[in-house]
């Protein structure tokens, strides 16, 4: 699996050719990806997730977009993993980040991104982080049972994939939870 997670913090378009999904880079990975090789997309801007999912999405005859069921029910994602299963799936449990602590980690992980030399702070904060917010912030974005609506409904309707594949998050998945912005995920697979 290729991941580009979070690649371009060029968001405005006078950046566009900085950007590293490119029409060239798509090209390479489909003429030198195996069958079955996955390749993964995440940006926290929405133009920039719908320009990288669309880059692939340009090459039908190579890439095939996975699907959030896929990933879940018939297929594997974790095929490389040895079959141990390491997708996270966010619970519809009510559970609310404090104000305060909300703003000491928000504090704390950019500290870590500023301080991003000093590798085991950022590596322990992140874990720590990662461990209490993955689920539980997730899960406010999820509608309860019965109910339309909620941000993930939204973002699956819409083929995003609402959780992280992977199952580690990055540290800008981290960051992005922690502030309420909502990571747009998608996944690609080599024909």
């Amino acid at each position: 699996m290729i991941c580009f997670q979070f690649p371009d913090p060029w968001h405005r378009q006078t950046h566009r050719r900085r950007r590293i999904i490119q029409p060239g880079l798509v090209a390479a990975l489909a003429g030198t990806l195996r069958a079955g090789a996955r390749v993964y997309l995440a940006a926290d801007y929405r133009e920039l997730a719908l320009e990288m999912r669309a880059a692939f999405a340009a090459r039908p005859d190579a890439f095939r977009p996975v699907l959030e069921h896929e990933l879940t029910e018939g297929g594997n994602p974790d095929k490389d993993n040895g079959g141990i299963s390491t997708t996270i799936t966010p619970t519809t449990a009510g559970w609310k980040v404090p104000g305060f602590l909300k703003m000491v980690l928000v504090i704390l992980l950019t500290l870590a991104v500023i301080y991003e030399k000093h590798a085991i702070f950022t590596t322990v904060l992140g874990a720590g982080v990662a461990f209490i917010l993955t689920k539980k912030v997730m899960s406010l974005a999820v509608s309860p049972k019965g109910q339309q609506g909620g941000i993930m409904d939204r973002m699956h309707n819409e083929g995003w994939l609402t959780t992280n594949p992977i199952g580690v998050p990055s540290e800008r998945d981290v960051v992005c939870e922690t502030v309420g912005r909502v990571p747009y995920r998608c996944m690609f697979e080599k024909i």
